[in-house]
């Protein structure tokens, strides 16, 4: 068990990169996910899981990264199709993230977040981080300041249709109806459709609805 163990820890991180703190040190804030590197799981094709490894979306590169002291690699999606991490909301609570590789045209094999996993729909978040520019003109000189500019892009997967999906009220009754259900439950329930942990509940609510 302790061999295999380490067999596939060193699969894990075959032929890794080392980290550089300064990689993004001429733009503001940041490419990732997550505040920090977060300890997850990682699963390969083959079944056999790694725990607890460092890692984070890059929304920059589009891929995931796995950190192991100085070393880093990105995450092959041809070998490993499911990673998941618990982090704290703002209210304390464990919220389980899920980033799987899916065949779905539109994400191009790449790892997307899993937000929703239901029988009849699934929702997904296509995070992608560009760069901006701004210029600013000074006595005798141009300065361009460059800053990271994250996007959230949830996509809806229904009867084998993947289209763009609002996390708004009025989008969503659009989408699936029952208005004055689904305008009851958010406001008995008091819940954001904004927030990942509100649409969740929401959708578990519509799944019974038809």
């Amino acid at each position: 068990m302790g061999f295999a163990l380490f067999s596939q820890k060193f699969t894990l991180f075959n032929n890794p990169q080392k980290w550089d703190e300064n990689r993004y040190s001429e733009i503001k804030g940041s490419p990732f996910i997550f505040k920090d590197f977060v300890a997850g799981n990682v699963y390969d094709t083959d079944g056999k899981v790694s725990k607890n490894i460092l890692l984070n979306l890059n929304g920059y590169t589009q891929n995931i990264e796995l950190r192991r002291g100085d070393d880093f690699i990105e995450l092959e999606e041809r070998s490993y199709y499911k990673v998941e991490v618990e982090t704290d909301n703002k209210e304390g609570k464990i919220i389980k993230n899920v980033f799987v590789a899916t065949n779905i045209a539109e994400f191009d094999g790449r790892f997307v977040q899993l937000i929703y996993d239901g029988e009849k729909r699934k929702v997904f978040n296509d995070f992608l981080v560009t760069i901006s520019q701004h210029k600013t003109e000074t006595p005798g000189q141009t300065v361009i300041v460059k800053r990271f500019a994250p996007k959230d892009r949830y996509f809806i997967l229904e009867d084998g249709e993947l289209s763009i999906f609002k996390l708004k009220k009025k989008n969503i009754i659009q989408q699936f109806g029952h208005k004055k259900e689904i305008e009851s439950f958010l406001k008995k329930n008091k819940i954001k459709v904004e927030s990942m942990e509100g649409i969740v509940k929401l959708l578990e609510y519509v799944e019974d609805l038809g």
